[in-house]
Formats: structure tokens, C-alpha cells, sequence
């Protein structure tokens, strides 16, 4: 018998298609999403189905993308064009061109220039760089460097483009270098923002039923849609929250207290909440005791149900645990 597989035919599937489109008319585009969204299966399930796309003609296109995860940069620019170039060297050819330049960062910057040139220029290629948690990027910059990334683009047109995942809207986390305004870089995606919400129904027991295949002792189907009311989908609560049942389940009286009071779950819901922007942490705060002094709250509000932390018709919040965690900061 065939194993489990870790994604369905139809995993994150209008996510995927959206990345794929854009992939194919060389456009860059942006997601946001809270932490532990699923943003590493999501790029797992890229790697691994989209290597070729289809042209509107039917011919095939080749299609790679380029993961660079900016947790690993120490926010130098040297360090950032060495980052990326080790990325490129992983994955694209190396090349035998090194520049004669003294400056590393500048070397370096010719290197990946020569990497995606080479790459790009062959017919039916596409080039697909991935900026994961590009928060401190859009952040920081600084904006000569954001606007190499520009120039990168511009020599490879309507082949290269940039895929970039944060946690928060790009136009706030750029507000100190002007990004909206004086960003070439940012216009490439300012059009293409999107919000990658939680799992959907499917995707989420598709997920569940995978971990259980993991299992020494797998759990039964009662206690699998327990943990899907428990978590929404959620990606990181859903499988710690899965862990939790194999080695300890809660107690049946209180278990949404049990599981917060285990530091890993309650530690994800930290995350969740620190991912926020000030004011939508201020609403949901609100909501778990008042939801009569919303009305002033309406930006925040369209944005929580566009994350999809805020569940129609009624902005139920989303997982229970997240919501019994809110009532917890509330009570310090």
C-alpha cells in the first residue's frame, strides 16, 4: 500500500494557482499571514508539484524557485547578497565567472546577477525568488538595497520575479525608509498583496490524517475533529496540538486549559498574537469582553477577517484555543 501523502491533490490549491499565474506573467506578488500559518508546507508543496507550468499556448515552462530565508540574515547588506547568492549557487547552476571585485557585497552582487542572467536567459524559464518572513527586510532595507532587487528584476523582465511572505502589511513595516513612496521594489508587488489564511476544512483533515499515519498509536476520528474544532486549521497548533493527544491527552473536564498550560501550544498562541499589528492585538483583546466598541475598529476588523482570525457571519476568533489564550492576556 502506497504511504500517506503529506499533501491531497488539491492542498492549498488557489494559494498555489495564484503563485503559479503570477510565476508565468513574471509578476511579483506578497502574503500575509500570521506565524505558524503553514507558510514552509506551502512552499514544500511549490518546490515539489510546480517545477513545470503551462503557457497559454500549451507549451511547457520550466519553473524554479529559490528560497531565501531572511531569519538568517544579520540585516548587513554584505550578508544579505551573501545569503541570496548561496541560495542561488544551491539551486541554479554554479558558475565559473567570479568577479575580480575587492568588495565582497559587490562580488557578490555580480555573481547573482551572471546566476539569474544565465538562468533566465534560456527560453521557457522562469525564476521564482522567495523572501520568507521578509518583515525585517521591508523593515530595515535598507532602500539602496531594496532597489538592487529592482534593477535584478528589470534585467531579467517577465522572467524573474519575487514572491515575499510576511506577518505584517508591508506598506507599515516600511513606513521608516518611505517604501511606499520612494520604492521601485515595492511597486513590483504593491498590487499583488494577499493573505494566506488558515487551512480550509479539507486541508486541515487531510493534514491531521497524515500526522496520524506518523503514529505509533494513531488517534481515532472522534479526537481528530476534536483537535480541528480545538485549533481552525491553524498549521503549527494543529500538529502540536496532535502531539499533545499522542503522549498526553488533556484532561476531559478542562482540556482547553490543560493544552494552554503546555508551553509549546501556549507559545504558538504567543507568536500568533505578537504577529499581529498593535491595533488588531487591541481589537481582539476588545472582543473577548466587549464587542458593543467596535465601531471606530473598522480597518482592523476587515484585516482580522481577511487573515481569517475572524470567522463569519458572526467574527467569531478563530480556534478555540486562541480565543481562551486572548482571555488569558486579559486577566494579567
Amino acid at each position: 500500500m502506497p504511504p500517506f501523502p503529506r499533501f491531497s491533490p488539491d492542498y492549498r490549491g488557489d494559494e498555489l494557482a495564484l503563485i503559479a499565474d503570477h510565476a508565468r506573467r513574471g509578476l511579483s506578488c506578497a502574503f500575509i499571514g500570521i506565524a505558524g500559518i503553514g507558510k514552509s508546507n506551502l512552499l514544500n508543496c511549490l518546490a515539489q508539484r510546480y517545477r513545470t507550468i503551462t503557457a497559454p499556448d500549451g507549451t511547457p515552462i520550466t519553473l524554479q524557485t529559490v528560497i531565501v530565508d531572511c531569519n538568517d540574515w544579520n540585516e548587513e547588506p554584505a550578508d544579505f547578497w551573501r545569503l541570496l547568492r548561496r541560495e542561488l549557487e544551491k539551486t541554479l547552476s554554479p558558475t565559473n565567472v567570479i568577479p575580480l571585485s575587492g568588495d565582497p557585497a559587490e562580488r557578490d552582487n555580480l555573481i547573482i546577477r551572471h546566476l539569474a542572467g544565465a538562468f533566465c536567459s534560456q527560453p521557457g524559464h522562469r525564476l521564482v525568488v522567495v523572501f520568507d518572513d521578509a518583515d525585517r527586510l521591508l523593515t530595515r532595507g535598507p532602500l539602496e538595497l531594496l532597489e538592487q532587487l529592482r534593477t535584478l528584476r528589470d534585467e531579467n523582465r517577465d522572467v524573474l520575479s519575487f514572491l515575499l511572505f510576511t506577518k505584517k502589511l508591508p506598506l507599515r513595516l516600511g513606513r521608516a525608509c518611505y517604501l511606499t513612496h520612494e520604492s521601485k521594489f515595492y511597486q513590483l508587488f504593491s498590487s499583488h498583496l494577499f493573505t494566506l489564511r488558515p487551512y480550509n476544512q479539507a486541508d486541515a483533515w487531510h493534514m491531521l490524517r497524515f500526522l496520524n499515519t506518523q503514529a505509533a498509536q494513531p488517534l481515532p476520528n472522534a479526537t481528530l475533529r476534536t483537535i480541528y474544532h480545538l485549533t481552525d486549521g491553524h498549521a503549527t497548533l494543529l500538529k502540536l496540538v496532535h502531539e499533545r493527544y499522542l503522549i498526553q491527552p488533556p484532561s476531559t473536564q478542562n482540556p482547553v486549559g490543560d493544552l494552554l498550560a503546555h508551553p509549546p501550544i501556549r507559545q504558538a498562541c504567543e507568536r500568533i498574537f505578537h504577529s499581529l499589528h498593535r491595533h488588531e492585538q487591541q481589537v481582539l483583546l476588545r472582543m473577548t469582553h466587549d464587542r458593543s466598541s467596535l465601531t471606530a475598529d473598522l480597518p482592523a476588523l476587515i484585516l482580522l477577517r481577511r487573515r481569517g482570525l475572524l470567522l463569519e457571519p458572526d467574527d467569531r476568533i478563530f480556534s478555540v484555543l486562541f480565543e481562551n489564550y486572548l482571555k488569558l492576556v486579559t486577566s494579567y
